[in-house]
């Protein structure tokens, strides 16, 4: 029952098909607990979740379910059978209690007897109640757990490949409506956190629109503290068209849109289209002229078309 690796399957792309074909998920949470790996001599267990249940865009909700299961069994539990009179069985499945017992010794020094916590996880009834709990063991937190146990805290993420944040179905969305499609609500003492992770490139296809946009306006004023863009991957505006013989560039698209009062960790890189090329007239005898180059961003943008005479003497 040791859980050295969780592998969370999510974002299902066909319900017809199998639950258990690994390429039927788009995305996947690994969670590895090392210390659990080396107290069992090197032995990895795997715990394997096929999750029709977790959108493609609810990341936070497959973090929190491998550091859940990898804390809850880090440890290999034991398994402990006692029975109950009728006038004390009021423990039912499910329900935590301490056992203390000739039998619940400290599996580390000074191997004393103590209180050990259980879990009820089955309950017969015949002459008194009869109950099968296993021992209650939650290690500690790893780092990629992103603080899954806090109650306030709520991460929206941001992977791959992103056209204007796009939900689903492919259209644009701003960062609250994002948040919207994770979590239920929002209350002044919750933790916001959207984290564009090391997969992100997140940008915008049209050079008059932002890659990413926080709200239609003031829409995360609730919270007692600002939400966080927490930038591990890129954010690019478009690229710049490029000038057209005897014609103008155009400038670059924007990044972010600041609709709200934010925090900012930004440890990947933010940056706006650049701007496209201008055209090119010679200056010697050939009077050859050539279009502006296409600037880079996001989605570098076509050069510009035409040409002057290319005759040479």
């Amino acid at each position: 029952m040791r859980v050295s690796n969780v592998i969370i399957r999510f974002g299902q792309r066909d319900p017809t098909k199998k639950r258990d074909d690994s390429s039927n998920y788009k995305q996947a949470q690994v969670r590895i607990t090392p210390l659990s790996i080396v107290k069992y001599g090197g032995v990895e267990k795997y715990r394997i979740i096929n999750s029709r249940w977790i959108s493609n865009g609810n990341r936070a909700a497959a973090i929190r379910l491998a550091a859940r299961r990898g804390r809850r069994f880090e440890e290999m539990p034991r398994s402990i059978n006692f029975n109950l009179d009728s006038r004390d069985a009021d423990v039912w499945t499910g329900q935590s209690m301490a056992i203390n017992s000739d039998l619940t010794l400290r599996n580390s020094a000074p191997y004393d007897r103590f209180c050990m916590p259980v879990q009820v996880f089955s309950v017969g009834e015949s002459k008194d109640y009869q109950y099968q709990a296993l021992e209650h063991t939650y290690g500690n937190a790893l780092p990629e757990d992103e603080d899954s146990d806090d109650p306030n805290y709520r991460p929206v993420y941001i992977s791959g490949q992103t056209i204007r944040i796009e939900d689903g179905a492919g259209n644009p969305q701003t960062l609250r409506e994002a948040y919207d499609s994770v979590w239920p609500d929002l209350l002044a003492a919750y933790n916001v956190v959207f984290i564009f992770d090391l997969s992100c490139v997140a940008g915008s296809d049209d050079i008059t629109e932002y890659a990413v946009v926080t709200s239609s306006g003031n829409e995360f004023a609730v919270l007692t503290t600002p939400i966080l863009l927490d930038v591990r991957g890129l954010i690019a505006g478009k690229g710049g068209f490029g000038a057209d013989v005897d014609g103008t560039a155009a400038a670059g698209g924007p990044a972010i849109s600041l609709d709200d009062n934010i925090r900012l960790t930004n440890t990947g890189v933010i940056v706006g289209g650049g701007g496209g090329g201008n055209f090119q007239t010679s200056t010697d005898v050939t009077d050859a002229d050539a279009a502006g180059g296409g600037g880079a961003g996001f989605d570098n943008s076509v050069v510009g078309t035409g040409s002057g005479p290319s005759t040479f003497s």
